[in-house]
């Protein structure tokens, strides 16, 4: 046993620290579950107060209805993010009150573990030697009970910003900083507090100074993020975005905003390195998968008129896909993939349609677009009357209609259906007056405009 261990009064120190407060060992060896317990009861834990679990979902149970303050637990379990369970005490207890062990499988995990300073009190890395560990996790405890004078004045001015005491706080801040070669943390609280009194430019200037002596602290890693996401920063925003997810998992929040900034920062390729992050979600909000669908299909855009069709395939299908083959959002691809000429995907993407939704005027009449370009002229005077017949034919339907009759001089035909067309959608009063004009100068041809899109907003003009 080292000499630290051997020294009573520090071991009573620890075993007062641990001996009222319950315990939860998460990990999935039965092996290492067994030592951890093993090795907490040596410090003084009482046998009773521990849990030891290998289910992610079991221990948020438990943290619902016992009130755990010692955590020592995996990285993650079968794909499944552990650190959400530290998180939970960190909100619940103060820094004082809790101890916070992750228990790591590479160098990489470890350095996360390192970097969440002010959270993770300690980490093990597999496979542990443990006495070596042991010692390890006493020393954490002596800070909670015995902290130096550095980590006392963090907590202090912790206290008092808490309060928003800042201007007590700060002369604090002040001194921890002198009194640490390497005062990360103190400069991250010092951002924090220019950050809380509104001074954005201030703040950002110690968050990187924080970084400047880790580049890997996790919090001001997260607070320049904010800064750069909620400044419209973009480049920057996903630049960090980037090195914090090759750190820890995003948050669900997190990881919607890095589809949002791939989608607008020129990246929409990497949407597909973190499909499988999204998928692997617990649970989706509906607002979180429709600014995902939207973010997928403006990259299908972008995708398509670069002509990588494979990858506006990929994106549109996906994008549909998550929205549970929402008829509305086919349709707006659809819609759109039609007006850049894109018919043979724009097909795929409208046989996703359900059953109920292929019954529907909006799938006949899209279905009938794709057609008219693929089939031609006879397709048009047969199905277009078919669809005007069962009055459920759109503007479109009826310009095509009313452009092929002129092509072929059935003048009577085109005139009737102009007439119809009028009555059915009198907001397109200036396209009806325009094309009647066109036919009464004797004018065999009319060219459809190709953005669709365009009549559905009002637009009145008419391609020579």
């Amino acid at each position: 046993m080292s000499e630290l261990m051997s020294n009573p009064k520090l071991k009573e120190l620890v075993e007062q620290f641990v001996k009222t407060k319950k315990v939860l060992i998460l990990d999935s060896s039965a092996t290492t579950r067994s030592q951890l317990t093993k090795l907490v009861a040596e410090l003084g834990v009482n046998r009773n107060h521990i849990i030891s679990l290998g289910n992610v979902q079991e221990a948020k149970s438990v943290l619902k209805t016992e009130k755990i303050q010692i955590v020592l637990s995996e990285f993650a379990i079968d794909k499944t993010n552990c650190l959400p369970i530290f998180q939970d005490l960190v909100e619940q207890y103060s820094e004082q009150e809790r101890l916070l062990v992750l228990v790591t499988k590479n160098s990489q995990q470890s350095s996360v573990a390192q970097a969440m300073e002010g959270q993770i009190d300690s980490y093990i890395l597999k496979p542990f030697v443990y006495n070596y560990i042991k010692e390890n996790l006493f020393k954490a405890i002596l800070t909670k009970t015995n902290p130096t004078s550095y980590q006392k004045k963090i907590q202090e001015a912790s206290i008092h910003m808490a309060k928003k005491s800042f201007y007590l706080a700060e002369p604090i801040l002040v001194d921890a900083i002198k009194m640490n070669p390497k005062p990360t943390m103190a400069l991250y609280m010092y951002g924090e507090l220019f950050f809380l009194r509104g001074d954005i430019q201030k703040a950002e200037s110690f968050y990187q100074k924080a970084l400047e002596i880790m580049p890997g602290h996790f919090k001001s890693l997260i607070k320049l993020y904010e800064i750069y996401f909620e400044g419209g920063r973009k480049e920057e925003a996903i630049t960090l975005l980037e090195t914090i997810r090759s750190m820890l998992p995003l948050s669900p929040q997190r990881l919607v905003e890095m589809f949002e900034l791939y989608a607008d920062t020129g990246k929409e390729h990497k949407m597909f390195d973190i499909l499988e992050d999204y998928r692997d979600l617990d649970s989706k909000s509906p607002e979180m998968i429709d600014c995902v669908v939207r973010s997928l299909m403006k990259a299908g855009e972008s995708f398509t008129r670069q002509d990588r069709l494979d990858l506006a395939h990929e994106a549109f299908y996906t994008a549909i896909g998550f929205s549970g083959f929402l008829f509305k959002n086919i349709e707006t691809v659809v819609r759109f993939l039609i007006t850049e000429g894109k018919y043979k995907i724009s097909e795929f993407i409208l046989s996703k349609s359900t059953p109920d939704d292929r019954s529907s005027p909006e799938f006949m009449n899209l279905e009938f677009l794709i057609n008219r370009h693929q089939i031609g002229d006879s397709y048009v005077i047969a199905r277009a009357r078919d669809l005007i017949k069962a009055g459920v034919a759109d503007i479109n339907v009826y310009l095509e209609y009313i452009a092929v009759n002129l092509k072929f001089e059935k003048l009577t035909v085109a005139e009737q259906s102009l007439l119809d067309a009028r009555n059915k959608f009198p907001d397109y009063a200036e396209l009806w007056g325009e094309i009647n004009k066109r036919i009464e100068a004797g004018v065999k041809e009319i060219l459809i405009p190709s953005n669709l899109d365009a009549f559905y907003q009002g637009d009145q003009a008419l391609a020579a």
